[in-house]
């Protein structure tokens, strides 16, 4: 026999909170619950489908003011249990790895009218990183053959 489900308010929030992100996801949270327990829904049940609906309301991972408060809506679930901890873990990486992508230059494309071999020729990532290290190009410093 399944256990139904009880109705309750809402996930935890304090006052400030309520207009942001974090908010936004609780209240999706509390929605997602409550429709659950209206179904006549097992508690599981209820619980999985309102840490989904909080998972979706997040931000999407698209400037570094969202990832900020992407972030902090993946604490927020983990701290209050709607996000367990390897979801999370991925969470964290996504967020990570947008950060970082969202940060990085862009990359130049060459104009079409330029052929590759009349272009401004430039160090190779070998040659850049053999001179981080002090050490002389690969083309001018060769391994030795085995």
């Amino acid at each position: 026999m399944r256990k139904k489900a009880r109705p309750i308010e809402r996930l935890p929030l304090p006052p400030e909170l309520e207009e942001t992100a974090i908010g936004r996801c609780c209240e999706a949270w509390s929605r997602a619950y409550e429709n659950a327990v209206a179904e006549g829904r097992g508690e599981v049940s209820c619980a999985v489908r309102a840490n989904e609906a909080y998972r979706i309301a997040m931000p999407p991972l698209t400037s570094p003011e969202n990832i900020r408060t992407f972030v902090a809506c993946v604490t927020h679930g983990l701290l209050m249990g709607t996000i367990i901890d390897m979801a999370a873990a991925r969470l964290f990486q996504a967020a990570q790895v947008a950060s970082r992508v969202s940060t990085s230059p862009s990359r130049r494309s060459q104009p079409s009218d330029q052929s590759p071999s009349s272009a401004p020729k430039t160090a190779s990532t070998e040659q850049l990183s053999a001179a981080k290290c002090g050490m002389k190009s690969p083309a001018t410093h060769p391994l030795p053959q085995l």
